[in-house]
């Protein structure tokens, strides 16, 4: 792999407490568990309303309406807001051989090839003329990353590319540029640890050297709560190794990695999230934009290297081919991406790649629970994580100095410390179990349910770290009816779930055709009309359904069976067989009761 700086540019968007805060936090998370597990059971009643095509029904859901918007289309890539690098652009090919071909092809219309890239069929074109400044000057190669304007040549050359077969995608190498907030130095030193739950999900592990967390920044500077526990380190925008091309000048990346990994319990400064992972620092440019280019060089680089989650916090407004193609890549090989939202504020939308279905999208809340104002919202989102205030390292300030930083840049690196602690925990999960649990584990904020402000919640550290070495199943049972009893009409069914942790999830089937889903909170796009979908505040306890029997055949024997998930994915479930006789009573027919002779007149 061949991997030089550059490409669209994406905008990046900021300890161990004491035993007696740690105890507090402790007690807090205790006290909020012990009140869910008071709050009374609500029970199914499930009467009056008909589901279509259903023999169950369901009253009282509490669903959240949310637009179902159309996928993303290519067209028109670069022209949403994102600056360029000049006549640079990145194509990606269908096969190798046509990205072969790309390189005789490019010289033909007066372009060179200036990388490749093999693992995602892409390869970065730049014009044979010098790049130049704003009043002509010409610009030396190690200058290039100077915002300018697309080059005549390149907008001809990518017309002519698009209609050759074999090429997928012809795209100018954007520019991500990084999200900062002003930020507040006197904020109390991480509130945001215990908002999470950090100090109950640090019971239960701070982090294993098994794990690598790969952060795609500006770099990371020589600090001692990184010291020893660095694994190839690597620039993306210079292509090396080497400690000069990697080291973090600017301060952004050293402290995005400072809230995901920073080293705890060392009386040193701050505690980070995960504190015994490895960190993979990727420098992706010194001038808080990065080309897209750099960005898929960077994860690949990242991948291939053994990094098992990945951390960007950067965004743009254009969606970019190679992106999607690396976050994929990440996606195909079993490495969860995490990616800060943006910080356009309301109404402005997810910002890429953090809008990928492949990535996690992070926006921000505060210390009052709230949407950060400048956090983006939109219906790719996933989960919020605090991001105002948020202490962590600043290198403009004195050598180890920490204050509070602001932006969806410093929200995403907690999440993505708390999928390193889940990882620690078991290393087998996937992506979308990952994401499941993240879903699944949440505190729910805003309205009910998932919503465009906060996804599914904040992430709850505590809650998703023990689920994530969950293995044992709920038990779920039913109350009655009786099994084998023969029933007529609508017949109540009670039954009754448990876990270990908690129930996420039961779904009824009737002979195995899914009936009823309900969960603890309504998810995206589920639509209660139609799939017979309920969502209520406790699935512990006693449950009760009504199944319909009346369109049944008499004398038919059904199995209705019940499964109930928790947050990793485990099922527990059981079986009830009935059979259903709606016939009504017969009459019979007896003859009058013979009556007493009278007795003879005397």
């Amino acid at each position: 792999m061949t991997g030089r700086a550059g490409g669209a540019r994406r905008h990046t968007t900021p300890s161990r407490p004491d035993a007696v805060t740690h105890a507090l936090g402790s007690a807090h998370r205790q006290a909020a568990a012990l009140s869910a597990l008071m709050v009374l059971v609500l029970a199914l009643v499930l009467l009056l309303l008909t589901v279509p095509a259903r023999a169950f029904t369901v009253t009282d859901w509490i669903l959240t309406d949310r637009p179902v918007g159309s996928d993303h289309a290519l067209e028109g890539q670069g022209t949403t807001g994102d600056q360029s690098l000049a006549g640079r652009l990145i194509v990606c090919c269908g096969t190798m051989d046509d990205l072969q071909r790309i390189e005789v092809l490019a010289n033909e219309l007066g372009m060179v090839v200036k990388a490749t890239l093999p693992q995602l069929k892409a390869a970065l074109l730049s014009p044979t003329v010098p790049a130049q400044d704003h009043v002509g000057n010409v610009l030396p190669e190690h200058l290039t990353d100077a915002l300018l304007a697309p080059a005549p040549v390149a907008s001809k050359v990518a017309a002519q590319l698009r209609g050759v077969p074999g090429i997928v995608s012809v795209e100018t190498e954007a520019l991500r540029s990084t999200n900062r907030i002003p930020n507040d130095p006197d904020f109390p030193l991480q509130w945001w640890a215990h908002a999470v739950g950090l100090p109950t999900a640090w019971d239960i592990s701070t982090g294993s050297a098994s794990v690598t967390v790969a952060v795609l920044d500006t770099g990371l500077a020589d600090l001692p709560d990184f010291t020893g526990r660095i694994v190839s380190p690597y620039s993306a925008r210079y292509n090396s190794t080497q400690y000069w091309a990697w080291m973090d000048i600017v301060g952004h990346g050293s402290g995005t990695t400072g809230v995901a990994a920073a080293t705890g319990n060392n009386r040193q400064s701050m505690a980070g999230t995960a504190w015994n992972v490895k960190i993979m620092p990727v420098h992706l440019g010194d001038s808080g934009s990065f080309s897209s280019w750099d960005t898929a060089v960077g994860m690949v680089w990242a991948v291939d290297h053994g990094a098992n989650v990945i951390n960007y916090s950067a965004c743009g407004c254009s969606i970019s081919s190679v992106e999607i193609s690396a976050c994929a890549y990440a996606y195909n090989h079993g490495v969860t991406v995490v990616a800060a939202a943006g910080n356009s504020g309301a109404g402005a939308g997810i910002q890429y790649p953090a809008a990928l279905p492949t990535v996690i999208a992070v926006g921000a809340t505060n210390s009052g629970n709230n949407r950060a104002s400048f956090s983006s919202t939109g219906r790719e989102l996933d989960l919020v994580a605090p991001g105002q205030n948020v202490l962590t390292f600043n290198l403009s300030k004195p050598y180890y100095w920490t204050e509070a930083r602001s932006g969806t840049s410093f929200s995403a690196p907690i999440v993505t410390g708390v999928v390193a602690l889940m990882l620690s925990r078991n290393r087998s999960l996937t992506p979308d179990q990952i994401r499941s649990i993240l879903s699944l584990t949440a505190d729910d904020l805003g309205q009910p349910g998932w919503d465009t402000s906060f996804g599914d919640g904040r992430v709850d550290a505590a809650e998703a770290v023990a689920a994530a070495g969950d293995r044992t199943a709920p038990t779920v049972s039913f109350l009655s009816p009786a099994p084998g009893a023969t029933i007529a009409g609508d017949c109540k069914i009670l039954l009754k779930a448990a876990d270990n942790l908690s129930v996420k999830k039961l779904e009824l089937l009737l002979d195995g055709v899914p009936q009823l889903t309900v969960m603890e909170r309504s998810p995206r796009n589920w639509d209660s009309k139609t799939s017979g979908e309920l969502a209520i505040a406790s699935l512990t306890g006693t449950l009760a359904a009504t199944y319909h029997s009346a369109g049944a055949t008499n004398g038919s024997t059904h199995i209705i069976e019940a499964r109930a998930y928790d947050a990793a994915g485990n099922v527990g479930t059981q079986q009830l067989r009935l059979t259903v006789d709606n016939r009504p009573p017969r009459a019979r027919c007896r003859p009058p009761l013979p009556q007493p002779y009278p007795a003879p007149h005397s």
